[in-house]
């Protein structure tokens, strides 16, 4: 409902009002604490995809950028992100879904916003996005689902709010 009523129009009104292009979306990744430097060009890319409705290949760039871009706020707040065994082995990064459910997740990010990302990339009774794309289980069409326009709007948001 949200993407049909809401995010599909406004989405229209600002491609209709304003001129969207490549520049703008570099100057505001690097205007953003949320995208780690040396990734700017790659998200400005991805969010310029969706501003052309190409939501399928927007997504493919964005899951595993906005993934990294959780890691590294949860780093900043003195998360362990690659988890320590017994025996002192170092195991490889957390998968978003393990990320989720740090303790910090919340405090950087905030109830609602936590609860979103797991609803669209994690959780098994909501989109599971991030196994898909992960997985490579979007075809052409299943990769600008609804969900995808959500996810990419929901990023792009994301990046907004976390403005320097």
């Amino acid at each position: 409902m949200a993407v049909y009523g809401r995010i599909l129009p406004a989405l229209s009104q600002l491609k209709n009002d304003h001129s969207i292009t490549l520049p703008i979306l570099e100057s505001l990744c690097e205007s953003s604490e949320l995208v780690p430097k040396g990734r700017e060009k790659l998200t400005s890319y991805a969010l310029w995809l969706g501003f052309d409705s190409d939501f399928g290949n927007a997504i493919h760039l964005l899951c595993p950028q906005f993934e990294n871009m959780i890691r590294v706020e949860l780093k900043r707040a003195g998360s362990q992100t690659r988890p320590i065994l017994k025996g002192g082995t170092i195991e490889h990064e957390m998968a978003l879904s393990n990320l989720m459910g740090l303790p910090e997740c919340k405090e950087v990010f905030g109830e609602d916003l936590v609860f979103e990302i797991k609803s669209i990339f994690t959780d098994d009774l909501g989109s599971n996005l991030r196994n898909d794309v992960a997985h490579g289980l979007l075809d052409d069409n299943s990769s600008s689902c609804i969900e995808s326009v959500y996810a990419w709007w929901m990023i792009l948001k994301t990046i907004i709010h976390h403005r320097r």
